[in-house]
């Protein structure tokens, strides 16, 4: 699951640049891609941006699209966002860690990419050097009950 960027307040997963990059990514991960579609701000508070991410993972996650519980495998689910996006989908992990159940999915793999400043001040994780641990954040069920957020 892929939530654009863009301060919240412009863009779209429709635009040109991050239809593209989600057609590129796919392609070249042998992976499927779903791209989230939020309301922007002013008209809507960003909360409801937090929201339309939840509701797409719960989506995501519940297969219970016939297309999706074809083609996708939930045990290799990941979110990932930039800027704005990368603040979302963190959100969103979070969320799911608080021991929201969601449908089938039992490991989600983060990869949120954040303005470093803007990171610092939500809790981001700052940029790694290479050859250091992931910055992918794993998010793990417990017998469906309890979720924990590990780095």
């Amino acid at each position: 699951m892929y939530v654009h960027g863009r301060s919240f307040c412009t863009e779209s997963a429709f635009c040109r640049t991050y239809h593209n990059y989600a057609r590129s990514l796919a392609a070249r991960a042998g992976a499927l891609i779903v791209s989230v579609e939020y309301r922007l701000a002013p008209e809507h508070t960003v909360p409801m941006a937090y929201d339309d991410a939840w509701a797409a993972l719960q989506w995501v996650a519940s297969l219970s699209d016939p297309w999706l519980s074809y083609l996708a495998d939930p045990g290799r689910t990941f979110l990932a966002g930039d800027s704005a996006g990368g603040n979302i989908v963190y959100n969103t992990a979070v969320r799911a860690a608080t021991g929201v159940a969601l449908a089938t999915t039992s490991t989600l793999r983060v990869l949120s990419s954040c303005n470093h400043t803007f990171g610092e001040t939500i809790g981001c994780p700052a940029p790694r050097k290479s050859g250091t641990a992931s910055p992918c954040l794993l998010l793990r069920s417990s017998t469906g009950s309890g979720r924990s957020l590990r780095q």
